[in-house]
């Protein structure tokens, strides 16, 4: 230790201490401090809870109050936290405290349950809907059809017309359909000249007739057959074509 010597009030010469130099130093270099001979005194060891309003000097947290006092088995373990209003009361509903056990069983739908149990269910379902679909791509685009293709299903009563009726020549009131009815569709009716001079065609709903086609000498140029479109429904019974001499029909639509 640097020391300078310096009169006392005596006269005498006393050797002092130099001052440190500011700043960092090493351990030897530096000046040690006194702590108090009664440190041991102040309480350490004891729990927070009944400390907080002491000095407390050193704090151990492997055994003292952190670990083994109150935090560790007082109030935050086994108090108001754990068993008391914020575990059971007020605060469960708003907190995540649902998300259940690993082993929770799946529920079914719409039916309540923890998280864990949700999560069991939509796992299941998504296998089952994979099962149901099947491992193999659905077929895309165009070409031959197969097993995988989608389909659409046509309703058979559709109004566009998925049966026909053909009729002679010289038919008189025939009826469209295996016994006809109110209701029924037709769509069109192909005329089939045979000759240039072809008979008339008659269209009737049930009693009620409707020319069509008027026919005659020279009715048509040519023999190539041609379609009346038509699209109504019958009000009082079964369709039913009538047909003159030189000509045939074919009725088109659903019919009973």
């Amino acid at each position: 230790m640097a020391t300078i010597n310096v009169k006392d009030a005596a006269g005498s010469t006393v050797a002092l201490e130099k001052p440190l130099t500011p700043g960092q130093a090493l351990m030897a270099a530096s000046r040690p401090v006194v702590l108090a001979s009664d440190q041991s005194s102040i309480p350490v060891a004891a729990t927070l809870a009944a400390e907080t309003t002491k000095v407390i000097g050193t704090v151990r947290t492997a055994s003292g109050g952190i670990a083994s006092g109150s935090v560790a088995s007082g109030a935050v373990a086994s108090g108001a936290y754990a068993a008391g209003s914020l575990a059971a009361g007020a605060g469960v509903d708003g907190w995540d405290l649902t998300q259940g056990a690993i082993a929770d069983a799946a529920v079914t739908a719409g039916a309540t349950g923890s998280i864990s149990a949700k999560l069991r269910s939509l796992s299941r379902d998504i296998g089952s809907l994979v099962t149901a679909l099947g491992s193999t791509a659905l077929d895309l685009g165009s070409g031959t059809g197969g097993s995988r293709t989608l389909r659409v299903a046509i309703d058979s009563a559709q109004l566009d017309g998925s049966e026909y009726e053909t009729v002679a020549a010289s038919q008189t009131a025939q009826v469209l359909g295996a016994t006809g009815g109110t209701g029924d569709f037709i769509s069109g009716i192909l005329v089939v000249p045979a000759t240039t001079s072809p008979g008339n065609v008659l269209l009737l709903d049930n009693a009620t007739s409707i020319t069509v086609f008027a026919g005659g000498a020279t009715s048509v140029s040519n023999l190539v057959p041609f379609f009346i479109p038509l699209g109504m429904f019958s009000v009082s019974g079964a369709w039913k074509i009538t047909t003159g001499s030189n000509v045939s029909c074919i009725g088109i639509g659903n019919f009973t």
